[in-house]
């Protein structure tokens, strides 16, 4: 069991919410633009228009605002892939939904934090442990999916749990050629390929077409 992140110290009401998410937001582009470890509390309180010992009213230090920020983004990315699994009809169809969903997910947070994959590789325990929530929630949507699959008749699968560890597996194989190395990829292709491996695997089917 994963541990969750340090609970903020946000003084009760809107405007103290208000001040709180202004903080992630200044301390996000800074990370992104600066680096982790280069970014200061001071810059971070100069950039929201607030005095350094004001963050420290809402977040106990550095570390515990971007664990706050990057478990936001996991959370964000998670919901985005539960939504896109409602949207199709057949096994087939929602697993490519979500896998699409996760790859356009993660670059389009890449993207908008250029550095946030520096970040993530960061050897610090939040990093470690908003990571390792991010993968048993993703494992969990996985093996759901593949359980309704098999009571709707469409898997033959004996283990659910063992086959959702295997897709999530391979997919967090391919992360750093498909997504931190910013190759150009035609990524509908590979997902329907990989969609492909996972539902028919590599034996060739005489009745194939």
């Amino acid at each position: 069991m994963t541990k969750s992140v340090r609970s903020s110290k946000s003084p009760p009401g809107t405007r103290g919410e208000q001040t709180r998410e202004k903080i992630l937001r200044a301390a996000g582009r800074l990370f992104g633009a600066m680096g982790f470890r280069k970014t200061t509390i001071t810059e971070i309180a100069e950039g929201v228009g607030i005095g350094k010992a004001t963050v420290y009213l809402y977040f106990q230090d550095k570390e515990d605002i971007l664990a706050h920020l990057v478990q936001q983004e996991t959370a964000n990315i998670l919901d985005q892939m539960r939504h896109a699994l409602a949207g199709g009809e057949t096994v087939g169809e929602r697993l490519r939904a979500f896998i699409l969903t996760r790859y356009r997910s993660i670059q389009s947070l890449l993207d908008l934090h250029q550095a946030t994959s520096a970040i993530l590789l960061e050897d610090l325990p939040c990093i470690r442990e908003a990571t390792d929530h991010y993968g048993d929630q993703e494992l969990s949507i996985v093996q759901t999916l593949l359980e309704e699959g098999r009571a709707a008749g469409e898997l033959d699968l004996q283990d659910t749990h063992l086959a959702a560890v295997a897709v999530t597996g391979t997919l967090r194989s391919l992360d750093q050629p498909w997504i931190f190395h910013h190759v150009p990829i035609d990524l509908e292709q590979r997902v329907d390929d990989l969609v492909h491996l996972f539902l028919h695997g590599l034996i060739a089917r005489k009745d194939a077409p």
